[in-house]
């Protein structure tokens, strides 16, 4: 198992969210804060009365969901039989050795990215295992936007090696041992 570093990204994340949360519920809470509920002259519902209320339940929702990033962090691990990987705060992935193509490092803005592609299943390959689905690739469609050198399609899934420990070469070269001879291990960072 890779270990993991520190999540510095995910608490200045944080920190930033916190700051500009405050920041602009406090601003609306001057200007809307006062407003009755309801309207004196009709007794309708004030729609001014829930800028306040609606903001601080947005950024608690973006802050929770931030919050979970920083504790349910990437993970990576081999043995024998599998690769377990959790690209984000989703599922983690179980990918028998058998269903792994290729597992690749590529540059992507001073970030060292692994990329693993699947095999097709097939008569030859282990069945069962997981297939990355659309929440599982996060990652890998933040590369292809930002990838315009060597597109990213025939990939099916991606991790950011900066959210562990280690060099992003030594990182892939701890899975050799366990990676069977068909799974190309390949180095793009040079």
């Amino acid at each position: 198992m890779w270990v993991r570093a520190f999540p510095r990204r995910a608490l200045v994340r944080i920190w930033w969210l916190l700051l500009s949360g405050s920041f602009v519920v406090g601003t609306a809470d001057l200007l809307f804060g006062g407003e009755p509920t309801r309207l004196p002259d009709t007794g309708r519902m004030n729609p001014l009365a829930i800028v306040v209320p609606s903001l601080a339940g947005a950024f608690g929702v973006v802050l929770a969901g931030t919050v979970l990033a920083a504790v349910r962090r990437p993970y990576v691990a081999a043995d024998a039989e599998a690769l377990r990987l959790r690209p984000g705060i989703g599922r983690t992935l179980v990918l028998p050795w058998q269903r792994v193509a290729e597992l690749t490092l590529v540059p992507i803005r001073r970030r060292a990215l692994l990329l693993v592609r699947c095999a097709e299943a097939g008569p030859d390959t282990a069945p069962g295992g997981a297939r990355p689905h659309w929440w599982d690739q996060g990652v890998l469609r933040d590369a292809r936007q930002l990838r315009s050198v060597e597109p990213l399609n025939d990939y099916d899934v991606a991790i950011y090696l900066d959210d562990f420990v280690g060099v992003p070469y030594d990182l892939l070269e701890s899975l050799e041992p366990y990676a069977p001879d068909h799974v190309l291990l390949i180095d793009k960072l040079d």
